[in-house]
C-alpha cells in the first residue's frame, strides 16, 4: 500500500513524498517518525521540517 504525502507552502510551493506500509496505521506511523524530509524537485534540494511546516533551499 502506498500513500502520497503533500507539503504545501505559501507562494505556490508544493512537494510530495510517497510512503509505503502494510496498512493505514503503519503508514501514519511511518510519516510521523520522520521529522525531516529531504526531497528533490527539479534541480532544487529541499529539507522539510514537518514540525514547523517550513522549507529551506
Amino acid at each position: 500500500m502506498k500513500l502520497k504525502v503533500g507539503f504545501y507552502f505559501p507562494g505556490g510551493k508544493e512537494l510530495e513524498h510517497e510512503v509505503e506500509g502494510d496498512d493505514s496505521t503503519q503508514m501514519i506511523s511511518n510519516i510521523q517518525k520522520h521529522r525531516y524530509y529531504n526531497l528533490v524537485k527539479g534541480d532544487c534540494h529541499f529539507v522539510v521540517d514537518t514540525e514547523k511546516a517550513a522549507y529551506f533551499l
